[in-house]
C-alpha cells in the first residue's frame, strides 16, 4: 500500500484502498487478484499508528517525509517487501515468542476468531477478509 491509498479524513472512519498487489517473483505491482479494488475501514487505533508512523517514525527511519507515491511500509531500501524474507522474519519472531511455526496467512483466521469472540458481525468480517460475495469466483 502507498500513502496515496490511505484516506485518513474519510468519515466516520478513515480508509485504505486496496488497489494493487506486488508479485515478488516478477518484481512488479499488479492489480489485485479479484480485479476488484476494495476499501477497508481504518479503526481509530490503526489511524493513530499510521499518523505517528507517517509524521514521526517514517521520516526518522528514511531521512525524509513520505510522499504520496511512497509505500506505507517499505523495505529498508524503500522498495516493496519480499514475501519470502517476511516469512523468514515471521518465523524468527514466532520462535522468540515460543509459538509454533505457522504461515502468515494463518493470522487472518486468528483475526476472524478474535473479532467474532469480541462481537464482530460475520458478514462484515467475511467482506473485510475475503471480499464481497461474488467477487471471489
Amino acid at each position: 500500500l502507498r500513502w496515496r491509498d490511505y484516506e485518513p479524513v474519510q468519515k466516520p472512519l478513515g480508509r485504505l484502498s486496496i488497489v494493487a498487489s506486488y508479485n515478488t517473483h516478477l518484481k512488479h505491482e499488479k492489480s489485485v487478484k479479484t480485479e476488484q479494488p476494495r476499501r477497508l475501514p481504518v479503526n481509530p487505533q490503526l489511524a493513530a499508528i499510521l499518523q505517528k508512523w507517517q509524521q514521526q517514525d517514517w521520516p526518522i527511519f528514511f531521512g525524509r517525509k513520505p510522499n504520496h507515491d511512497d509505500l506505507i511500509v517499505p523495505s529498508r531500501k524503500l522498495n516493496n517487501r519480499n514475501v519470502n524474507h517476511g516469512l523468514k522474519r515471521w518465523h524468527q519472531d514466532l520462535e522468540r515468542l515460543d509459538i509454533r511455526k505457522r504461515r502468515q496467512h494463518d493470522a487472518r483466521r486468528t483475526f476472524i476468531t478474535l473479532a467474532i469472540n469480541d462481537g464482530a458481525r460475520k458478514e462484515i468480517l467475511e467482506w473485510i477478509t475475503h471480499g464481497r460475495r461474488g467477487d471471489i469466483i
